[in-house]
């Protein structure tokens, strides 16, 4: 099983147990060692929302989708 797919079935089978929906990236793959820089890809990815239907990959996304995507029309404007 793909790890976003396995990611993709947890958050979903939890989201329904909680009643909200959760966040959805994944990061590089990483050792407990080298936690945080994967928390931050995984947050990153999650914030980029690509698409709202299915778990982000950090590696999938370019750096103006994860600086920009998820700004408002007015933001972006300005910048």
């Amino acid at each position: 099983m793909v790890a976003s797919t396995a990611v993709q079935q947890i958050r979903r089978a939890l989201g329904s147990q909680l009643q909200r929906q959760l966040g959805r990236g994944v990061s590089h793959p990483g050792s407990m060692e080298n936690l945080s820089p994967c928390l931050k890809q995984a947050q990153a990815a999650a914030r980029a929302q690509v698409d709202h239907d299915h778990v982000n990959e950090f590696a999938d996304l370019g750096v103006f989708t994860i600086l920009l995507n998820n700004r408002s029309v007015t933001e972006l404007e300005l910048v």
